[in-house]
């Protein structure tokens, strides 16, 4: 906080994800091939 609050920040908000965001993130890779899932080494 003492490193962002030098650049005027007054407030922080965070919240947790949505439960449409979760799915998203989860399926996000699902019509790919295997290896592109595995990042496309292989």
């Amino acid at each position: 906080m003492k490193y962002v609050s030098q650049y005027g920040l007054i407030t922080l908000e965070s919240a947790p994800p949505t439960l449409e965001d979760l799915f998203m993130r989860h399926y996000e890779g699902a019509g790919q091939s295997p290896t592109s899932q595995a990042g496309g080494e292989g």
